[in-house]
């Protein structure tokens, strides 16, 4: 399974999506358009620290808004 694909399940997961819903993330969706809040954001950010064993700081969760800046982190870490 690819990078992406990992952060989609880690959202379907943490957002309670439903498979059909996550079919259409991309890389541009932004997390409050999958309903996330910040306190989803905070929880999204420790499953992927867990699942690609890495650190993101509070200054990086911060400037998280789309899918894609999840991806960048991870890639830029990895």
């Amino acid at each position: 399974m690819n990078t992406l694909a990992r952060i989609i399940k880690i959202l379907e997961a943490e957002l309670s999506l439903e498979e059909r819903e996550a079919i259409g993330i991309t890389e541009s969706t932004a997390l409050r358009e999958l309903g996330a809040d910040s306190m989803d954001l905070a929880e999204i950010a420790i499953e992927i620290e867990e699942e690609f064993d890495i650190g993101i700081s509070d200054e990086e969760c911060d400037k998280i808004a789309t899918v894609g800046d999840l991806l960048r982190i991870v890639e830029a870490k990895k």
